[in-house]
């Protein structure tokens, strides 16, 4: 039989049309087939992704819990304490510590699980309790786990019907080292600005740790220890370091700062450095000089040592709880004060460590015997004018930490006596309240103070022992001769305002 022409060029239409079916069908197949594949991969690196968001939520679960006490310095490591209240346990040590090369004598291990949305996953974070050293804090394990079967944005792994192949559920582990935030860093610290406008200031640092950087001594005590060395009376002699940078009893690690734009350094002598927020200036008179001491007191600044990346967060003072049963202290009169030969004390504290204090502004001399001793003023303390001459007087072997709620001006004739000239056991921790700082006249200070919405004023002259130690303040106002030096020793002797990350890493 013949096949007329239409026919066949009918079967070659057909013949086209299903090779370009075909054609077509699998370019479509391919086309799904290649957009499954970029979407199983786009929900692997999702989830993937996901498990280090999870574990840094753990991270930052855990340095909320070790930081929970900010604020209460002296009382940070009363986490421990509360962290099952927090509903942490710290059950299976011998597992939390296979964990990660913990020792087994270091610290005690809290752990939790958390989940932040139960379609996304959970963390698994440990808490180490151990410091290794004197400025580190806890160490931080945490582990994000991701689930395959969490809905993203595209609706999750079985958005349009495709689904995602998996063999279990991705795993990233962040490791985490703290360190202490130190609450003293540099003898002068202001929130908004300071202004000297005093003659012949000097500002420099030692380090009462170091024999070499003070004058070392035998005889004051501090909790039963008699070596620390006090501010040395010729900082320009010769220190004998082994560091040849360091040719001096005195040092250059005096910082003045602030978290405002102004400093104003007229005619000081700053051994060390001046550092503000960005955007900051430092104004250097004629006189003034802010260098280290190869530099000062050449005039001007030296390159280097005018800053502006200061960004310190100052929380404020909480006061302790202990106060609640704190023993008050009454004011003696007549034969029932207390005389140590050189003054009549109308307050004693001699009853050794504990949570003492005076409900009335106190403007008649205090006598403090003993170690660990808290001391609450919650209207301040006023010896300005006071003709009975009055002073604190802290006496050697001694340690206390002051908190109050109202102003203290000790610009009278006397001002602290802390005995054992030892920064570290004297301190002062200013309430919200404590809005005015004044110390002038011809008073000493040998102390630390923190006092974050006070405005510190001082003036006068009182000699080589005219404040030493630090100070953190909201604003700082120095009128006449009243001299600086910072104990580097606080940074890491006075207590810390938490603690932040040091090390922060993946790990297998």
């Amino acid at each position: 039989m013949k096949l007329s022409p239409a026919s066949s060029r009918r079967g070659g239409t057909l013949l086209i049309t299903l090779v370009l079916l075909g054609f077509v069908a699998l370019s479509l197949s391919s086309f799904f087939l290649l957009t499954q594949s970029e979407y199983n991969s786009s929900q692997r690196s999702l989830v993937w992704n996901k498990s280090v968001v999870l574990a840094e939520a753990g991270v930052e679960d855990a340095l909320t819990l070790i930081n929970k006490f900010q604020g209460q310095f002296g009382a940070m490591s009363n986490w421990t304490a509360s962290a099952a209240g927090d509903h942490w346990d710290s059950t299976n040590q011998a597992l939390y510590r296979s964990l990660y090369t913990w020792p087994a004598t270091n610290g005690t291990i809290y752990h939790v699980q958390r989940s932040p949305d139960s379609e996304a996953g959970y963390y698994d974070v440990y808490v180490n309790s151990g410091q290794g050293g004197t400025n580190s804090g806890p160490s931080i394990l945490s582990i994000g786990t991701a689930l395959w079967t969490s809905r993203g944005v595209g609706g999750g792994s079985t958005s349009d019907g495709f689904a995602v192949s998996y063999k279990g559920n991705p795993v990233r582990k962040i490791f985490v080292k703290t360190q202490r935030d130190a609450l003293i860093k540099g003898n002068l610290a202001a929130v908004t600005t300071v202004n000297f406008k005093g003659n012949n200031v000097t500002l420099d640092s030692f380090d009462s740790g170091d024999p070499h950087h003070s004058d070392w001594q035998t005889n004051m005590t501090y909790q039963g220890t008699n070596y620390y060395g006090l501010c040395p009376g010729n900082p320009t002699a010769a220190s004998n370091d082994p560091d040849i940078t360091e040719p001096y009893k005195r040092k250059d690690n005096a910082y003045v700062t602030t978290d405002g734009t102004v400093i104003n350094n007229q005619n000081a002598n700053l051994y060390g450095y001046a550092n503000t927020a960005p955007g900051g200036t430092v104004t250097v008179g004629a006189q003034g000089s802010i260098g280290d001491v190869s530099w000062v007191p050449l005039a001007g600044a030296q390159p280097g040592h005018v800053l502006n990346d200061m960004n310190v967060t100052f929380p404020s003072v909480v006061l302790p709880t202990n106060f609640n049963s704190a023993v008050t202290v009454s004011k003696q009169n007549g034969s029932s004060a207390f005389n140590n030969g050189s003054f009549t004390f109308s307050y004693v504290i001699t009853n050794g460590s504990g949570y003492y204090k005076i409900d009335n502004q106190v403007k008649d001399p205090i006598y403090i015997r003993g170690t660990n001793v808290f001391l609450y003023l919650p209207n301040g303390l006023n010896f300005n004018g006071n003709a009975n001459n009055s002073t604190m007087w802290v006496e050697t072997n001694s340690n206390v930490i002051i908190y109050t709620g109202g102003a203290i001006d000790t610009s009278g004739n006397t001002g602290i006596n802390n005995i054992a000239q030892y920064a570290p056991s004297f301190a002062i921790y200013g309430l919200p309240g404590c809005t005015s700082l004044k110390l002038a006249g011809q008073g000493n200070i040998v102390a630390y103070v923190y006092a974050p919405q006070a405005s510190l004023t001082m003036g006068g002259n009182g000699g080589t022992y005219a404040a030493v130690g630090a100070f953190t303040v909201h604003d700082i106002q120095l009128n006449g001769s009243m001299d600086f030096h910072y104990d580097e020793a606080l940074q890491v002797l006075a207590p810390n305002r938490g603690f932040i990350p040091a090390v922060w890493q993946e790990v297998r």
